[in-house]
């Protein structure tokens, strides 16, 4: 069963990934509010590096119940 993300309802719009390639103008979504140094920002992903966080998350979701 493939999961459903609550990013895949969110608008995708024209910006900036800030995740792991950081290409810019290609379609983003929001994920997002990250805070740096007392600082907070918007933070969005492109949909490969939106795909690989997911992944990552799952990842470590499925190594808690093995425990």
């Amino acid at each position: 069963m493939t999961p459903v993300s609550p990013v895949s309802t969110r608008p995708w719009v024209p910006g900036m990934c800030w995740l792991y390639c950081r290409r810019t103008g290609v379609p983003v979504v929001w994920l997002g509010a990250v805070s740096s140094s007392g600082i907070q920002a918007p933070m969005y992903g492109c949909e490969q590096c939106v795909a690989e966080l997911d992944h990552m998350v799952w990842q470590y979701a499925a190594a808690l119940d093995t425990r």
